[in-house]
């Protein structure tokens, strides 16, 4: 439908982005059709429409944040990110971005839209999407619930902070804190509420759980489209 194109992942600073795009393939189209496209998401009614599939079931908080001193921490939760590949530094090109710099080797970015065929490693080989519920840990701001959890329809703050795809620089359900470890919001850790693990989607629309345990180095691999790392995996 889209000339075996991926969407993008977050196109400019107070746009929609990959989770308002896939809402017409997951039954959603209602919704699709009643937001302002070009307009700014974050005054959206339908900030605070909570979309089932977005949330997993794990997530013990509730999943419409109504109230908060922070105004970006209102609404819909969303407990999953695209993946934004990795800065490996191997040549790969990097937006400088204050809030944590983007590399443009992943399947979702920010401002392009990813080909298949330029999935060089492979759909099944690459992760799409995965699990994501970071909090700080030492208190502050970012502890209280929903932590560093956003709502779906933002694609993006008003500068250049992801809210719809994270960099994999860190492994997965690391405790680090966004403020004590001086962590970059763009760089935070992929996690779940599972044990010892999280899901992915992978390219090729597969969904595998992925363990804590897994080495780092191929995890990261994962995160790339073109590196076509020399690395062994498991996928479980």
């Amino acid at each position: 439908q889209h000339r075996e194109r991926f969407p993008i992942g977050s196109p400019a600073a107070s746009r929609h982005g990959l989770w308002t795009a896939m809402l017409p393939f997951i039954e959603q189209q209602t919704i699709y059709d009643q937001l302002n496209h070009r307009g700014n998401p974050h005054g959206d009614p339908h900030r605070y429409t909570p979309i089932s599939v977005y949330v997993c079931p794990a997530y013990p908080y509730p999943k419409v944040v109504q109230t908060s001193p922070q105004s970006y921490k209102r609404g819909a939760v969303l407990t999953y990110q695209g993946v934004g590949g990795s800065i490996m530094n191997q040549g790969e090109q990097i937006m400088n971005a204050g809030y944590g710099d983007l590399p443009k080797n992943g399947i979702f970015g920010w401002g392009f839209s990813r080909r298949y065929a330029a999935v060089k490693d492979g759909l099944s080989n690459t992760f799409a999407i995965g699990e994501y519920i970071h909090r700080d840990y030492r208190g502050g701001i970012y502890a209280d619930v929903p932590g560093n959890v956003r709502a779906w329809i933002l694609g993006a703050n008003p500068a250049d902070a992801s809210y719809a795809f994270r960099v994999l620089q860190y492994p997965l359900n690391a405790k680090l804190d966004r403020t004590a470890d001086g962590v970059p919001f763009n760089h935070l850790p992929m996690g779940s509420y599972h044990t010892s693990g999280g899901n992915f989607l992978l390219g090729d629309g597969s969904v595998h759980f992925i363990t804590d345990v897994m080495e780092f180095d191929t995890y990261r691999a994962m995160a790339t489209c073109n590196g076509r790392e020399d690395v062994e995996y498991v996928l479980y």
